[in-house]
């Protein structure tokens, strides 16, 4: 079911997916190799998906921290570096 997903858990997966498009402004995706919720295999696969359809968008990678600590982790980041973009 997991890797060969049908019928309304396909159906919400395909809901919830965000990486078909092209960006027209600088990405990141933030993701942790610990995030055992999440793995670090979807962020790379949402920028693969980004670059074919001719966006660009940059992993950052937060290490071996979990679901929650890669929250934690990437909110400061995130505004940090959302405040740098809005002064250029």
């Amino acid at each position: 079911m997991i890797a060969n997903p049908t019928g309304r858990y396909a159906a919400g997966l395909r809901a919830n997916d965000v990486c078909h498009w092209a960006p027209k402004v600088p990405t990141r995706l933030y993701a942790a190799r610990g995030d055992r919720d999440v793995v670090f295999a979807n962020a790379e696969q949402c920028r693969r998906q980004i670059l074919a359809r001719g966006g660009t968008a940059e992993i950052i990678d937060l290490g071996d921290v979990d679901h929650v600590g890669s929250a934690i982790t990437s909110l400061p980041l995130v505004r940090t570096w959302f405040t740098g973009l809005s002064h250029h």
